[in-house]
């Protein structure tokens, strides 16, 4: 997929990285307003590429998302470890973005 040209960085701290974090960059591969979002890039040992979408529902809207995360070398098998971890912190993630959202 073609890339866009947007760009992000953060340093991610939440409580499931290590204590000096982890730094992540990721590019924007598609983006139609306002109900799709991709974006492609590291995330902690994975390669990923992370897909959102927005549905009307009755009374709300309903958030999709999909993350493909590809293991990278060493760092990689032992990133399968945290798997659960990894699945935890997605779920608080969007917890929050769900209480910004109906806020």
């Amino acid at each position: 997929m073609p890339s866009l040209g947007l760009r992000r960085s953060h340093k991610d701290l939440s409580r499931w990285e290590p204590p000096t974090g982890s730094a992540e960059d990721f590019e924007v591969t598609a983006f139609d307003p306002p109900a799709h979002l991709v974006i492609r890039g590291v995330l902690g040992p994975f390669d990923a590429e992370l897909e959102y979408n927005l549905e009307s529902r009755t009374g709300g809207t309903l958030l999709v998302n999909e993350a493909t995360l590809r293991p990278r070398g060493l760092a990689g098998a032992v990133g399968q470890l945290a798997n659960s971890r990894i699945k935890a912190a997605v779920g608080d993630n969007l917890h929050v973005l769900k209480r910004i959202l109906e806020s």
